[in-house]
């Protein structure tokens, strides 16, 4: 199942093989893992399958929102119930990207402000980080520029404080 969705990972990434354009190749690769994962009882994968499918569905020229949603769903609701916050967070990116897209701004902040609270634990600084960077580029993309700054700050104090020697 794994080396399935990186073989999708790489046509969702770009690359090119000179069949079908690389992102309705990926939306296959992501499906196939999606069922099989699915029939072998591999939630976790099937759902996260699900939600780079979904990724594909939302992208192009023709956006298919409400097939999307339907695949979020599900894993929105397995990772709430077991509590796996990495891949939870994923899926709030996720949907409120997709309500961003869609326009629908108030819905799609309500799922930037759960992914910053679900974030909120101890020792998740990278979680946290990345959640309030998520909700400034929000800002940003839609124009809200003063909304953006204290945001991104609040996200650059909290990936320094992990003392990645990357970050400075």
């Amino acid at each position: 199942v794994k080396s399935i969705m990186s073989t999708g990972l790489m046509f969702l990434r770009g690359y090119e093989d000179g069949t079908k354009p690389p992102m309705e190749r990926a939306a296959v690769y992501f499906a196939r893992a999606s069922e099989i994962a699915k029939r072998i009882n591999l939630k976790t994968e099937g759902f996260v399958a699900d939600s780079y499918l979904g990724a594909v569905l939302i992208s192009g020229d023709k956006p298919d929102y409400d097939a999307a949603v339907k695949l979020y769903k599900g894993g929105y609701d397995y990772f709430k119930q077991t509590g796996n916050i990495p891949q939870l967070s994923t899926i709030l990116w996720a949907y409120a990207t997709l309500y961003r897209n869609m326009k629908l701004y108030k819905v799609a902040e309500k799922y930037y402000l759960e992914n910053i609270q679900i974030n909120n634990i101890p020792g998740n600084l990278n979680g946290s980080a990345r959640a309030y960077w998520q909700y400034a580029a929000y800002f940003y993309t839609t124009g809200q520029y003063k909304k953006a700054i204290p945001v991104y700050e609040t996200a650059i104090r909290l990936f320094k404080m992990q003392k990645d020697p990357d970050l400075g």
